[in-house]
């Protein structure tokens, strides 16, 4: 099989009726380096990952508050996931890196509001835990 000829058997397994260039490959069926006949179009995947967002926003725009009641109402797991997923991954580990209290100077109240943030802090971890 000469440079110019096709490996029609490679195509018709994948159900295409493109031809494949036999030059593409190397003897044990490899794409040869430089190869610049395989995968999607470029930008293909790009345009996708647009009309799929643009569909969203769009559909979002029009039912969101709705939605988000309905899930908030019906399915609280699925809210709080959505709600976790939202959280910025930095601003958690800021939470996680405050700075150390110094008790000698802190006042009753300081304290009892410190306690109750740990514990309100705690739930909100065990709850999103439990989301798996």
């Amino acid at each position: 099989m000469s440079d110019t000829e096709t490996n029609s058997t490679d195509a018709t397994a994948w159900g295409t009726a493109m031809p494949v260039p036999a030059a593409a490959r190397d003897d044990q069926g490899r794409f040869l380096t430089g190869n610049s006949g395989g995968g999607p179009r470029k930008g293909s995947r790009n345009k996708l990952t647009e009309r799929f967002l643009d569909t969203i926003a769009d559909d979002f725009a029009e039912h969101g508050a709705v939605a988000i009641a309905q899930v908030r109402l019906n399915d609280p797991i699925a809210y709080l996931k959505i709600i976790g997923s939202l959280v910025p991954r930095e601003l958690i580990m800021q939470r996680e890196q405050s700075p150390a209290i110094n008790y000698a100077e802190i006042t009753h109240e300081e304290l009892v509001e410190f306690v109750d943030q740990l514990r309100r802090q705690k739930s909100i971890e065990n709850a999103l835990k439990s989301l798996g």
